[in-house]
């Protein structure tokens, strides 16, 4: 789904204490609210992938102590006020063993639990709780990723968009440390696009037969909240046919990027091959583009689990630099391989270099498409072609970065680092996406997804200076990898003092690739292919 808003007002949000203010404030202003009988119009509606009881909201302006969501939610219930929660179900295999869709589960048992309670009590109004299911029997772990709040008091309509979940893990401050580690982007928006997202809310609560909740309209005024244009875009594998709007706006993008402009790109990963694909073929077309792609360190112990896209974002990291390759290492027969003597490259041997992908279609890259099936072409000077697979390259050496990750210097807890859980991209310092989806297959192709593009270069310009502020780095992107460069020397020869955030370029040797011990591990071969589903 695709919808273009004007008039609208927005607000950037960075990382999760300020997101838990703001959520705070909204509802502290819909508590403040005297209902009417015949005035039903305020409600809240919550729409998250992780559901939590144990969600706090910190004290801000309206309130000084320190509240949990869950009795936030029964105050305003108390009160009388329209509250509509939409929970993923989770998967029943999935439920036995994860915390997170567990804690869905126990959010379902509290509001049931605590509607019995009050049934009989003046004023009140029960919590209404969707455990949505998402995709078909045959899309094994697919998942409504989408995470939106509207809050509605009758005259203004809030919405907020990001990748913070409800729960208390998803709190931290700008300034990380091992108890701050988890970073996040959001915004707050009113106007046309609150209506939008406020009819993706009903859209999907309506999936219920029980459930004919009408069509939000326009309030008074809302049409001229402020003067933005925001597109709404969503990844939705239940429309006919399926919808892919994210991943199309950020291949158009993508093409529109002038050969001297910029991207960056901020998430936990970036493995989608056609994204992929895309930044490839515009580096080659662009030597001048000024790309960044931020993702989480691949060395970051912080989260278990992250090997799978670590081996993933080999195939990435090997595409995105084929292009500007300074040395190669491959083994360029069986017998260099078997004795781990490979052949070394320097870039006046290789022209033209391409990367060739297997011919399948974009439903199969997921399941069909591991970093072993991409190869790297190119040709010598007297224009004979050599081709190797990805498995057989042994090492590279960029002659420029595109991919960075965030380390924190300390002595106690080493290769802890902030985690970047952010769903954010800039093109060309004009259009800004934020949102829920992840730059994987999996959100671009299938799970419930949904991303909000901001047209203004006003907003894109405080994104960049707010989030380039808070990594420590230039506010002009073209200065990113040496800065990056030199943070990564300070770094090794133990120059940076103890707590300090630093960016760093990632290499070959940071990522699971094929001189690693875990590359032909059966537990990576298992966790790529998990990561295929869910």
């Amino acid at each position: 789904m695709q919808v273009e808003t004007q008039n609208n007002k927005v607000d950037f949000i960075l990382d999760g204490d300020l997101f838990f203010k703001q959520l705070g404030a909204l509802l502290d202003s819909l508590l403040a609210i005297q209902l009417e009988d015949d005035n039903p119009t305020p409600y809240l509606r919550m729409a998250y992938w992780q559901f939590s009881p144990d969600a706090i909201l910190p004290a801000n302006s309206h309130r000084t102590n320190t509240v949990r969501l869950i009795d936030m939610l029964a105050a305003l219930a108390l009160q009388g006020h329209k509250i509509q929660l939409i929970a993923w179900s989770g998967t029943q295999v999935v439920n036995s063993f994860n915390a997170e869709m567990k804690s869905n589960w126990e959010l379902h048992s509290w509001v049931q639990e605590f509607n019995r309670k009050h049934t009989n009590q003046a004023h009140f109004r029960p919590i209404d709780l969707y455990m949505e299911s998402y995709g078909k029997r045959t899309n094994v772990g697919t998942s409504t990723h989408q995470k939106i709040t509207i809050v509605n008091t009758g005259t203004n309509r809030t919405v907020l968009v990001g990748g913070e979940n409800i729960a208390r893990k998803y709190l931290s401050n700008i300034n990380h440390d091992p108890l701050n580690w988890w970073h996040d982007t959001a915004v707050m928006a009113r106007g046309p696009v609150a209506q939008a997202v406020d009819s993706e809310f009903v859209r999907r609560w309506n999936k219920l037969r029980s459930h004919d909740e009408p069509p939000p309209e326009l309030l008074p005024n809302e049409d001229r909240a402020g003067d933005t244009s925001i597109t709404m875009l969503t990844t939705n594998i239940e429309a006919t046919p399926p919808e892919t709007s994210i991943r199309n706006r950020v291949l158009q993008r993508i093409s529109e990027t002038p050969a001297e402009g910029s991207i960056y790109m901020e998430n936990y990963a970036l493995t989608d091959p056609e994204i992929v694909n895309s930044l490839t073929s515009k580096i080659a077309d662009s030597p001048a583009l000024n790309l960044v792609v931020l993702v989480n360190h691949p060395q970051n112990k912080i989260m278990e689990g992250f090997e799978t896209f670590s081996y993933l974002m080999y195939y990435s990291y090997v595409s995105l630099h084929s292009n500007v390759i300074d040395t190669l290492s491959v083994w360029s027969t069986w017998k260099r391989y078997l004795q781990n003597d490979p052949v070394v490259l320097d870039n006046s041997f290789m022209h033209n270099t391409t990367v060739v992908g297997p011919n399948i279609t974009p439903d199969q890259l997921a399941k069909f498409n591991p970093a072993t099936s991409y190869k790297l072409r190119f040709n010598d000077a007297e224009g004979t072609q050599f081709t190797y697979d990805f498995q057989y390259l042994a090492g590279l050496m960029p002659l420029r970065n595109f991919m960075y990750g965030p380390i924190l210097n300390q002595a106690t807890t080493p290769n802890q680092w902030p985690y970047p859980h952010s769903k954010l991209a800039i093109f060309n310092q004009r259009y800004t996406m934020i949102g829920t989806s992840n730059w994987t297959y999996r959100s671009m192709q299938y799970d419930g997804e949904i991303m909000l593009e901001i047209d203004s270069e006003d907003f894109a310009a405080q994104v960049m200076s707010s989030l380039f502020n808070h990594w420590n780095q230039p506010t002009d992107i073209s200065e990113w990898a040496e800065q990056a460069e030199q943070n990564e020397q300070d770094w090794r020869n133990h120059k940076l003092a103890l707590g300090d955030l630093a960016i760093v370029p990632l290499s070959y040797n940071d990522f699971i690739n094929p001189t690693s011990p875990e590359w032909r591990s059966m537990a990576t071969r298992i966790g790529w292919v998990l990561s295929a589903y869910f």
